[in-house]
């Protein structure tokens, strides 16, 4: 299960830094955070977890701090009907 929590944030900042202008998250951003966070299923993120999330940089920055204020991880399986919205248009 892809969480939108400290590991996953971390590892899309490493390919930012790796892949420049060529790494293109999808649905990715703070807002798409906030509309699965409202989800009861989110787990709460310890102190290191938020504190880890502060400390990202770049292009992911944005997003680590909105799952820092919101302070629960976030499961991209409740962005399907987002995600296949964006792929069959």
């Amino acid at each position: 299960m892809e969480e939108r929590d400290r590991n996953g944030i971390v590892i899309a900042a490493g390919l930012a830094a790796r892949y420049g202008e060529r790494f293109v998250p999808w649905s990715f951003a703070p807002d798409a955070y906030r509309l699965v966070a409202r989800s009861p299923s989110g787990k709460p993120l310890s102190p290191q977890d938020r504190e880890a999330l502060m400390a990202v940089t770049g292009p992911m920055a944005p997003t680590a701090r909105a799952v820092a204020a919101g302070g629960v991880t976030a499961y991209q399986e409740q962005l399907v009907d987002r995600l296949l919205e964006d792929v069959l248009g």
